[in-house]
């Protein structure tokens, strides 16, 4: 009897450890006011407590920063510009980078909770289009791309305490590893017509890599994103049919291409990655839709581990986490950047009301379960080999 009572307390500790810290939910994360309701989500912070991108306003469109607590709140524009977009958050949401201007000059802006929307200007006078698409998780380095004048190729740069430097004359940073000292994108590869993009990885120490193409493709790679550790990227490639597909890079395996969702033509990107490059999200055509702005592909949401392979994001949200009610009339289209524990995923999707709006899913800890029941059995052994 003794027994029994000890293995019952230890199931409803088990039971105790298992239960996720926070339960899964969706949820639009509306707009700015003024204009035309429209919010798209481009990044967030490893935690996932942070969300940037851009919203609709009277004045055209700005960028912002949300949270669960105060919502969708406006970073404004540095003077002189109207429009601005986020594109990357810190780990503590003090300093958001993206964009601002019109499209004919668009340049790089940094935004602090102390200084608010400035121009981040290191570049070299006579400088064209600048481009802010990558930050540190402590918000000390930037990368991008820039053209050092009209009608010129990109330079892709890396600035940190300081110190722009230089990566490539033809190319473009995306993403940046959390410490800063992994830098990936494109370059575009000049010489005999046509010209290529090849997703590159560069640091410091070993300057640029090119990290080559799918197996049998076509010659045409990008990197969109890359772990906090900077060991694995992601990003799109010409597959051995000539379509685009998301691949995941390491430098044990090389890039291997992810797949695609049924339906449609194939295609599919990889946006983000987890911390460790286990979990990927992005995108993926499935068909035709109408749309606010016409007729054209259906993209869904998808959701990849080596376990399971490329998933729909919102079958998965859906069947696995019973939010079924509230993917009620949304079209999902893209998932746009996952947290560093993949709990938290956002993007943008056509909402209820036909709308484009960005969302939050957010979802338990993957093998949290698992090892609850691992560290439970243990537990009983001890309590049985002792009674």
């Amino acid at each position: 009897m003794r027994t029994t009572t000890s293995v019952a307390k230890v199931f409803v500790t088990c039971l105790s450890l298992c239960v996720p810290a926070s339960a899964q939910s969706f949820m639009g994360l509306g707009d700015l006011p003024g204009g035309d309701f429209e919010s798209i989500t481009r990044n967030l912070s490893a935690d996932g407590k942070f969300v940037t991108g851009s919203s609709s306003t009277t004045n055209g469109t700005e960028a912002f920063l949300w949270t669960e607590e105060t919502g969708m709140v406006g970073l404004g524009a540095p003077l002189g510009s109207q429009d601005s977009f986020g594109t990357a958050v810190s780990n503590d949401g003090s300093t958001v980078v993206g964009l601002h201007g019109e499209l004919s000059s668009i340049r790089a802006m940094r935004w602090t909770a102390g200084g608010g929307p400035v121009d981040f200007d290191p570049f070299p006078v006579g400088a064209a289009s600048r481009l802010a698409n990558g930050l540190s998780a402590d918000g000390s380095t930037i990368v991008g791309g820039f053209q050092p004048g009209e009608f010129q190729n990109a330079i892709a740069f890396h600035w940190s305490g300081g110190t722009l430097t230089q990566i490539d004359d033809t190319a473009e940073a995306s993403a940046v590893s959390a410490d800063g000292s992994v830098v990936v994108g494109t370059d575009l590869i000049l010489g005999t017509p046509p010209a290529t993009n090849e997703a590159f990885i560069w640091t410091a120490v070993d300057g640029l890599t090119r990290l080559g193409f799918l197996p049998g493709g076509s010659g045409d790679s990008s990197a969109t994103g890359i772990s906090a550790d900077g060991r694995v990227v992601v990003g799109a490639g010409n597959n051995s049919s000539g379509f685009a597909e998301a691949f995941r890079w390491t430098e044990g395996g090389g890039m291997v291409g992810l797949g695609d969702l049924p339906g449609g033509m194939f295609q599919s990107v990889a946006s983000d990655t987890t911390a460790d490059g286990g979990i990927v999200v992005g995108n993926s055509i499935v068909g035709l839709i109408t749309s606010p702005l016409g007729v054209g592909p259906d993209f869904d949401p998808f959701i990849w581990d080596e376990s399971h392979g490329m998933r729909n994001l919102v079958d998965v949200l859906t069947n696995d986490y019973g939010l079924g009610s509230e993917l009620a009339d949304w079209n999902l289209t893209d998932a746009t950047a996952i947290s560093d524990d993949g709990t938290v995923i956002i993007g943008y999707g056509i909402n209820p009301n036909g709308k484009f709006e960005g969302w939050i899913a957010q979802i338990p800890e993957p093998c949290t379960a698992l090892l609850g029941v691992l560290m439970c059995w243990g537990l009983l052994l001890q309590r049985k080999w002792f009674s």
